[in-house]
């Protein structure tokens, strides 16, 4: 998957947005394996406190798999940054 990001400010919290696209395949279940393709769309915040020389961050992706979107997923991510 890859993933276009617009970030809202360039200050210490910086939150973003973003949207993409990729290919899903099936690697078990009943033959034959699916594969298509997936959207998705984000949105979070990178937290960059200056002098300390790292940050932190979060981000909620949805993605819809398939042409009707008739699978889903959603990831929550923290991160640390260095």
């Amino acid at each position: 998957e890859a993933q276009l990001q617009y970030q809202f400010l360039p200050f210490i919290v910086r939150p973003y947005i973003g949207v993409g696209g990729g290919w899903f395949r099936a690697v078990s279940g009943p033959d034959p394996r699916p594969s298509t393709g997936t959207a998705s769309a984000s949105a979070g915040v990178r937290i960059s406190p200056p002098l300390l020389g790292f940050g932190l961050s979060g981000e909620v992706r949805f993605r819809g798999i398939g042409s009707g979107f008739n699978s889903t997923a959603t990831e929550f991510t923290l991160g640390i940054n260095f």
